[in-house]
């Protein structure tokens, strides 16, 4: 539904722009799926690399140290797993936003012939 709206978004950018064309529609949404599958593997990748220790120290020095680290290791991963999810959404809307950039345009230029 994302990707329908940001194809909605781009499809309305040229009653600014004019000079509408299936070529230069489908165009416009192939860059725009770019830069959003990049800011998600942007994303994904920047989640990866902080995920290293999530934040926990790596040595307990006492019990009561190792009993609160093994506390917090839940709700840590549950909140890492989030963003994680938040990277792979992002990344699969500029997918589809791709795949509707080709889709659009066979479908506005059979409409034209």
């Amino acid at each position: 539904m994302i990707a329908l709206g940001i194809a909605a978004v781009t499809g309305a950018s040229f009653l600014y722009t004019g000079g509408f064309s299936a070529q230069a529609y489908s165009d416009r949404l192939f860059i725009v799926g770019i830069l959003i599958t990049t800011i998600g593997i942007f994303v994904f990748v920047t989640i990866a690399g902080t995920r290293k220790n999530m934040g926990l120290p790596t040595i307990a020095k006492t019990q009561e140290d190792a009993r609160k680290l093994m506390e917090q290791t839940n709700e840590l991963r549950d909140k890492t797993e989030k963003r994680y999810d938040a990277g792979s959404q992002v990344w699969a809307i500029g997918v589809a936003c791709l795949v509707l950039s080709v889709l659009l345009f066979f479908v506005l230029s059979m409409i034209t012939i």
